[in-house]
């Protein structure tokens, strides 16, 4: 058979098998074989097929994993042969039964290639192959996978790197609560980092497949405790600032029949990842450790009050989407890790901070200019945050002109859980502060009554702190 300038010559690949099968003392004569086997399994179904009966398998795996290091002709003759037969569920089955410390071997050699071969094959292996997958996340090949993606950029074609990614996300996915892991401290900061090694529109996928392995990562609570006490936040915070960045670089599309849907696909996992990143930094705000961590003067608490003190470019009316500017979801992600984070602070801090930055101002115009509900949800949870320290903060923040509008706002909107943040809020401003309660007394009743004609049962009056007499 000729495929592509190939002959299969019946004899030579017989007389290859015969060499394959000899003990394995006689490593030196199998690698010129193995080439042949690995060029002809390419091509050749017959051969492939060959490479997967059970015997022929093991004597490949054999060779793996006693061929000598300094000579990797056979090693990764043998390593091609494999990946060439696994392309079916019998033959992975019997490379899971003999074990994958060979892989595990050729991932902790120091070559490239050896390496990159090893991991094409476990690609092969492990293909919609959920026992392979678990087999290589119990044995922490992900792990020697992130050390090895990690290193030089140069080292990679772009294809390869691409696969490696791939593989990865399969093996991580086997991730589960019940099978949670710790990963190494040098490890997590690679995991961490290695989007950032993708941030050109042109490595879009790349970067969207690095952070979903991210991710499954950072939704547990164990990794977010390890983010803190590794000082990573600010890490995790630039990924989301990337995702923000790649999303705007990203042609803006409608929808059309006639459109490829590549781009509108990225965009709407972009925005997904977007979403799980924002959980993810809320969740690790609401840690106690957070605050002892990151006090109120490191770079990353000023950077996140910096994105809302300068809010009013949307309140302004200036597109938040465009490049350098903040979208409104970083705002929305701002708003939950700073109103998490102030539930922590003491509450002579947090009052000094609210008086002095008048962080409320912006947050109230910001309110009055969007119209997303998730962004309106977080705003009103951070100015409830904003009114825990005392009596005087209430009565200022009650005081400022642009609130009744904004809560007005809130409290009208057509969503349920919109109208119960703004009567939370409204209950938070008028604890223990007659102003307050005399100022949206008014609003309160409104609010209550359309709560109450919507048959929602968490607004009751009773748990009304302002006068509404």
């Amino acid at each position: 058979m000729a495929s592509d300038g190939y002959t299969t010559d019946v004899e030579q690949i017989e007389q290859a098998f015969e060499t394959l099968a000899l003990d394995p003392g006689a490593q030196a004569v199998k690698g010129p074989a193995l080439s042949l086997l690995a060029i002809g399994s390419r091509e050749d179904a017959r051969i492939r097929d060959t490479l997967g009966e059970p015997e022929v398998l093991i004597k490949l795996l054999e060779v793996v994993m006693t061929s000598p290091r300094d000579d990797l002709e056979a090693t990764i003759a043998a390593l091609r042969c494999i990946g060439n037969a696994c392309t079916v569920d019998t033959a992975r089955e019997t490379v899971l039964r003999a074990g994958l410390a060979w892989a595990v071997q050729c991932l902790d050699e120091g070559d490239h290639m050896l390496q990159l071969i090893a991991a094409k094959v476990l690609y092969n292996i492990c293909y919609e192959f959920e026992p392979a997958q678990y087999d290589c996340y119990r044995l922490n090949i992900q792990h020697r996978l992130i050390a090895i993606l990690s290193r030089s950029s140069s080292d990679w074609e772009v294809s390869d790197r691409t696969l490696v990614l791939d593989l990865l996300l399969s093996i991580t996915g086997q991730k589960t609560k019940e099978n949670n892991e710790v990963l190494p401290g040098d490890l997590l900061e690679n995991l961490v980092c290695l989007p950032d090694r993708f941030t050109d529109v042109s490595d879009v996928q790349d970067f969207e497949t690095s952070l979903e392995i991210l991710l499954g990562y950072l939704t547990d609570p164990e990794t977010q405790a390890q983010v803190i006490e590794q000082r990573l936040v600010a890490e995790v915070w630039k990924r989301f600032q990337q995702t923000e960045r790649m999303l705007r670089m990203l042609p803006a599309q409608m929808p059309r029949e006639d459109d490829d849907d590549e781009e509108i696909e990225d965009q709407k996992l972009l925005t997904a990842l977007s979403t799980t990143m924002t959980w993810s930094l809320s969740d690790i705000a609401a840690s106690s450790r957070f605050a002892e961590v990151y006090p109120l003067q490191d770079p990353l608490i000023s950077d996140l009050i910096l994105v809302l003190t300068a809010s009013n470019i949307i309140a302004n009316g200036t597109n938040g989407n465009v490049p350098g500017l903040r979208s409104e979801r970083t705002i929305n992600a701002a708003c939950q890790v700073v109103g998490n984070y102030f539930l922590h602070l003491s509450t002579e801090i947090l009052a000094s901070t609210i008086m002095q930055l008048k962080l409320y101002e912006n947050i109230y115009k910001l309110m009055m200019a969007v119209n997303d509900a998730e962004l309106l949800h977080s705003a009103t949870g951070l100015l409830v945050q904003m009114t825990r320290p005392s009596v005087e903060v209430r009565a200022t923040m009650g005081a400022d002109g642009s609130a009744l509008p904004a809560i007005e706002k809130v409290c009208g909107h057509a969503t349920s859980q919109l109208k119960q943040d703004g009567l939370r809020l409204l209950r938070a401003l008028g604890r223990e502060c007659p102003q307050n309660q005399e100022r949206f007394a008014s609003l309160a009743q409104q609010t209550m009554a359309s709560v109450a004609t919507a048959q929602q049962p968490d607004a009751g009056t009773e748990d009304m702190v302002v006068n509404a007499g």
